[in-house]
């Protein structure tokens, strides 16, 4: 583990999470150029065409929460 790594878990949570989501947000505004290998983009492809049957649609799982 870094040095930076141990020092910034004696962060409070709260903090820690905030930097988490920051660190997120700075990783989607530069999304368009991370590149996904063409083996993933082949699974991915292929779980799409095959849904999970044991899989809940997102959907369906909203309305479970709201009950």
């Amino acid at each position: 583990m870094t040095l930076a790594l141990q020092e910034l878990k004696t962060l409070p949570i709260a903090e820690r999470a905030d930097l988490a989501q920051a660190l997120w947000d700075s990783i989607l505004e530069e999304e368009a150029t991370l590149i996904m290998p063409e083996s993933h983009r082949i699974e991915l492809e292929k779980r799409l065409q095959v849904p999970n049957p044991q899989l809940i649609p997102w959907e369906e799982v909203k309305v479970r929460l709201k009950s």
